[in-house]
């Protein structure tokens, strides 16, 4: 499941009946919904803590601000930018298909924790040292 703030401007959640979604208003103010994108408080209701199985896209929004999570029932599919808050977690495989860009003070690669960008000196580099550099991210293992 990932965690979205959804405030009075519409999101777009993607879904059809090959690819549901569950939506969960995990607080705040109610949610409301609907396939098109003028969505209001009028719409389908999604009180706080209740959950709803969609199998078309809809606009979600909310008269003041609530956490929604979205659970995919197979992919999940996001249409323009999606901006999450805290961590996100995923189970299973991940593929990014354009630019990773990373703009944080660490990186960890394969279950390594999270560590500072390495500094290495150029002029006093030596193998030895660019692969430690590397370990530190978790991107070799350096075997004694």
């Amino acid at each position: 499941m990932f965690r979205i703030t959804i405030g009075k401007e519409a999101v777009y959640i993607a879904a059809d009946p090959s690819e549901p979604k569950e939506l969960h208003n995990l607080g705040g103010d109610a949610a409301f919904y609907k396939v098109a994108p003028d969505v209001d408080s009028g719409d389908t209701e999604l009180a706080e803590g209740a959950t709803a199985e969609i199998t078309a896209g809809v606009y979600v929004l909310s008269t003041s601000k609530t956490e929604l999570g979205v659970r995919a029932l197979e992919n999940v599919d996001v249409a323009d930018d999606l901006t999450v808050s805290g961590k996100v977690t995923a189970r299973g495989e991940v593929e990014v298909d354009g630019d990773l860009n990373h703009d944080g003070a660490k990186a960890g690669f394969f279950g390594v924790a999270p560590a500072a960008r390495p500094e290495v000196k150029k002029e006093e580099l030596t193998a030895g040292e660019l692969a430690l550099a590397l370990e530190e991210l978790g991107l070799v293992d350096v075997e004694a």
